[in-house]
């Protein structure tokens, strides 16, 4: 390169990276603002105070609330499954097998080892599958108690509940209703079990799980924790969680 050139490429460069760096952040700014509308939509301003606060002191403070969740036969009798969903998929119990389809395109995905661990213990993994045999939603159930990662503790089930958690449907099959399809046939299948209710949480924060919940679910509690720093959270409210249990957790063995 000629010497007299070096300077001129050096202000290209440096331009070029401003403008880079400008339309980032332009884009960065706009997926905020539309983040926030969507927010203030769903939750109201308070909700996204309540966020704001929360992201502000997450560095040293963590604060939230947990909603507990029943449904099932004995609170809506009309709800049944047949395992075919309006939306064209079909739904079933995974097998180790599924593993992989399972994780395709799943974020966070889950590891084999935990895969396996839970199938061992008893729970089941129920899917929603594709005529093309692509798993779009995963929801496990269980009578085991779970841990709870929010405030280390552990749900017990109660002798006549199942317990569900770990939902997630692929972004591409949402806003389809798939989850309350699901959430259906998990509540058929009490029947079969001699189980009464399925019981599940969702973060206070979370208003898609929120919602998703409130169609098929009935509100039966819920708390608020607190936790300084890296220390255990700390249960600071709680409502009657009608029979629901939270005992100390051995680990996060989930």
């Amino acid at each position: 390169m000629n010497e007299q050139n070096k300077p001129i490429q050096a202000v290209l460069s440096v331009s070029t990276l401003a403008i880079r760096f400008k339309l980032l952040n332009g884009m960065w700014l706009k997926n905020k603002v539309k983040q926030t509308k969507r927010l203030l939509k769903a939750g109201g301003p308070c909700f996204v105070a309540k966020l704001l606060v929360q992201k502000l002191l997450a560095p040293v403070v963590r604060f939230g609330s947990i909603l507990f969740f029943a449904g099932g036969i004995a609170y809506e009798p009309q709800q049944t499954s047949t395992g075919k969903t309006s939306a064209g998929v079909n739904i079933l119990y995974a097998s180790r097998e599924d593993y992989p389809a399972l994780i395709r395109g799943r974020t966070p995905a889950i590891s084999y080892e935990k895969y396996t661990r839970r199938l061992d213990s008893g729970d089941r993994c129920v899917i929603a599958v594709t005529p093309l045999g692509e798993i779009v939603h995963s929801r496990w159930i269980t009578t085991n108690p779970r841990h709870i990662p929010e405030i280390g503790m552990a749900l017990v089930p109660g002798p006549k509940d199942l317990y569900f958690y770990d939902g997630y449907t692929w972004p591409d099959y949402r806003g389809r209703d798939i989850d309350g399809e699901v959430r259906s046939f998990i509540f058929q299948q009490l029947r079969e079990r001699g189980l009464d209710r399925a019981v599940s949480y969702v973060a206070g924060n979370n208003l898609v799980g929120l919602k998703a919940a409130r169609r098929k679910q009935k509100c039966i509690g819920r708390l608020v924790y607190f936790c300084f720093g890296n220390m255990k959270p700390v249960v600071i409210w709680k409502s009657n969680l009608d029979g629901v249990r939270l005992v100390e957790a051995a680990g996060n063995d989930e």
